[in-house]
């Protein structure tokens, strides 16, 4: 597969909520509900983000450490994801409804992303 395809896979949600920001002028939403989607959207970004890294970091590496850094890494960021959204929901008093539907359909979306690139990407990790 094509880099060029993979990057439209991950950065089209993304220019999709870019392209909300000018709807909160035009006031056609609300600004919570965009601050929302666009809270939820950001955190599962992030998360995906540094999902793909530990990826990257570990392709290399001994099988055993290959498995601890992406299964044992993926827990680590569920729980501070689940930290964050509790975080998010009590300080910055966000649209609830709109937030967890957001990071339910992008959480999805990345995971899915994310085993894909698992998929395309050659590993090979040694074994001992």
């Amino acid at each position: 597969m094509k880099k060029t395809s993979y990057l439209k896979i991950i950065f089209l949600p993304s220019a999709i909520l870019l392209l909300l920001v000018p709807l909160l002028f035009l006031q056609w939403f609300d600004a919570k509900i965009l601050q929302s989607i666009f809270f939820g959207a950001a955190l599962c970004f992030v998360n995906y983000a540094v999902g793909v890294s530990l990826i990257k970091y570990s392709i290399d590496k001994r099988e055993k450490t290959f498995q601890i850094m992406v299964f044992g890494g993926m827990v680590v960021r569920l729980f501070f994801s689940l930290i964050l959204i509790f975080l998010f929901l009590n300080f910055l008093k966000l649209n609830q409804n709109y937030f967890i539907f957001t990071i339910f359909i992008c959480y999805t979306y990345y995971l899915i992303v994310e085993i894909y690139y698992l998929h395309i990407t050659d590993v090979n990790p040694k074994t001992e």
